[in-house]
């Protein structure tokens, strides 16, 4: 991971890590953070969604439908406008599974963090090897977690000021979005509709960083437990190699087997807990990128290309993970291959070869039935790019 020691060079990307797990425990309060902003939580079991800043939320969800529905009917005869309108209709679908995921999946996904702080509070990870290895990891969590939250307020910022700098500098009052409380072409109006649609998109932003920076983080946990298996393997060739006692070998193959036991069935609760989440988010971001696309071409609105662009990365966030996971997961693999396992006793050959079966169970990161991975999204803007020659050609 030399490009991680490059990326510690900058200030934005620094951070001490002691241990792994001091670290998780403070990155799982910093997603917190963003949750109590919309009056959620998804690491405790105590909490109460019942709350006023969660309400809130759910009545801002509720007043875009009704400024969505009124200005379809006003604008009925107005494509321009229908477009910008039905180009939001995603990002309400996304606010919708996360409404979803925060009040009735809360405690499903917490059990993920009670699992992680099991994990921590194992005494298999006293290794130095192991240790620095889930540091390693840690590292990477940081940058990912960091990166996500830079994009994701860049885009908000763009989205914001970018329609407002346009207004100001030519006196032609534009919009970020379809949707109005009042349909008129006056400073006021113009300022009550863009002061409730940059309220509206601040708080689709804000359970966009929540819920993506919790999920990076009990992803490349369970990617660091891959490491912690792996620094565990090498640690175990090198006890081999080194003539030691069969009593700590035999120690050391049953620690592995009970890191290996607990990735299983750690990425088994992972992959069942947001499988159907990320299907709906698969589906979401394909309609934003290939409507806003639409809208730029057939009415030349700049802000589809943003919307395209926002789209895209959330995609290649989701997808690079799924890819990492299989790699990891591959390395993991080469590693129990290539531990020498013809110098152990008959009774750890028999032990490691229930260990080389269980490993054969494939780990990635799936949509249910699609998998989620570099391919994935390849395939995707293949045909957005299809759909994209297929509406040139129409316009024509």
């Amino acid at each position: 991971m030399d490009y991680l020691a490059k990326l510690n060079k900058y200030r934005v990307f620094q951070y001490e890590i002691n241990s792994a797990a001091q670290f998780y425990h403070e990155m799982v309060q910093r997603t917190d953070k963003f949750s109590r902003l919309l009056g959620a939580n998804l690491i405790r079991h105590d909490f109460s969604m019942i709350n006023r800043t969660f309400a809130v939320m759910v009545c801002l969800h509720a007043t875009y439908i009704y400024l969505f529905t009124t200005s379809m009917y006003y604008y009925r005869n107005d494509i321009e406008k229908i477009l910008l309108n039905i180009t939001t209709i995603g990002f309400s679908i996304q606010m919708l599974a996360k409404i979803h995921l925060y009040a009735f999946r809360r405690e499903r996904i917490v059990e993920i963090n009670d699992l992680n702080q099991i994990y921590y509070e194992n005494k298999y990870l006293d290794s130095k090897t192991v240790k620095d290895a889930l540091i390693k990891s840690a590292r990477l969590t940081y940058v990912v977690v960091k990166l996500n939250f830079i994009f994701s307020s860049a885009y908000w910022i763009v989205i914001i000021t970018g329609p407002l700098t346009y207004s100001i500098i030519t006196q032609n009052r534009l919009l970020p979005f379809g949707f109005e409380w009042t349909h008129s072409d006056d400073w006021t109006a113009y300022a009550i509709n863009f002061t409730s649609q940059a309220i509206l998109v601040f708080f689709v932003v804000v359970a966009t960083i929540a819920s993506d920076d919790t999920f990076i983080v009990y992803l490349l946990t369970g990617c660091g437990q891959m490491d912690a298996i792996v620094a565990s393997l090498q640690d175990m060739n090198a006890m081999i190699d080194g003539d030691a006692q069969e009593r700590k070998i035999t120690e050391q193959l049953t620690r592995i087997i009970k890191l290996h036991q607990h990735l299983l069935l750690y990425m088994t609760e992972l992959q069942d807990k947001y499988s159907g989440y990320f299907l709906i988010t698969l589906g979401v971001l394909s309609y934003i990128m290939i409507v806003s696309l639409f809208a730029f071409i057939l009415i030349n609105w700049a802000m589809g290309l943003v919307l395209v662009l926002i789209g895209t990365s959330q995609l290649f966030f989701v997808c690079f993970l799924g890819t990492y996971l299989k790699m990891k997961y591959d390395e993991l693999l080469l590693e129990i291959w290539l531990l020498k396992w013809y110098k152990l006793s008959i009774r750890n050959q028999k032990s490691y070869l229930l260990f080389l079966n269980g490993a054969q169970v494939p780990l990635s990161l799936t949509a249910i039935f699609t998998p989620l991975d570099m391919s994935a999204y390849l395939s995707i803007h293949k045909t957005l790019y299809s759909v994209c020659m297929l509406m040139m050609q129409f316009t024509e």
